[in-house]
């Protein structure tokens, strides 16, 4: 019931306002997170879709906002991924980079955010788009990767996905370049953590994995 009269009011607030408040944007935020925790992804969709509209308004006139716009379509494309309504997850996604390009060019959220959307092309089954992006995502990383183990880790989970991609279009020898470098990543990194050495094991894995798979076309 509670809910209920959360989402009445926040559609009366939406209709009435002509100003178009931080409050407003704030509230879609609060109730489209309770929403997601209560299960109800559809309906938070709908609540984070109201947060960035209101955004967009404000950074016309606010471009702090233009922040927390990109956050907000970030939220909400997770909310699409974990309904796997992929291709709107990656529309959702692709203005939020564009938003981070602009505010952060070298910031972390932008590296996430690409990262991200490789991933997020690669659950859609569009492996050529998801090999570029990965291409991005991975010089953007690499420079971080030399000196933190946690971006390293991150490098070779990207090398490992843009190999399955890779796999997956018939390009086995790309595709064992970049699970020999993410083999070597994540024993770099389990030197530092030695809880990175499963992952060593499990791409060792695929990588034999996709040996078999490659010597029928070879």
């Amino acid at each position: 019931m509670k809910l209920r009269a959360q989402v009445a009011l926040l559609r009366v607030a939406a209709w009435m306002s002509s100003r178009y408040s931080q409050r407003l944007v704030v509230a879609a935020l609060n109730l489209a997170w309770t929403l997601e925790r209560a299960g109800r992804s559809p309906n938070a969709t709908a609540a984070y879709q109201v947060a960035i509209a209101e955004c967009r308004r404000l950074s016309v006139l606010d471009l702090r906002a233009r922040k927390q716009l990109a956050g907000s379509l970030s939220a909400l494309s997770y909310c699409l991924c974990r309904q796997r309504r992929h291709d709107e997850e990656i529309a959702a996604r692709a203005e939020a980079i564009s938003l981070w390009r602009d505010i952060t060019p070298d910031g972390p959220e932008l590296v996430k955010s690409l990262h991200d959307q490789a991933i997020a092309f690669h659950a859609a089954g569009r492996h050529d788009e998801a090999v570029k992006a990965w291409a991005e995502a991975i010089q953007l990383r690499a420079p971080l990767a030399a000196s933190d183990n946690e971006h390293r880790a991150y490098l070779a989970s990207a090398q490992r996905w843009r190999a399955d991609s890779l796999a997956t279009l018939g390009c086995y020898r790309e595709a064992l370049a970049d699970l020999d470098a993410s083999i070597a990543g994540y024993r770099e990194a389990a030197s530092v953590e030695p809880d990175y050495f499963a992952q060593v094991e499990l791409t060792i894995h695929i990588k034999l994995e996709v040996m078999a798979r490659s010597e029928p076309a070879e």
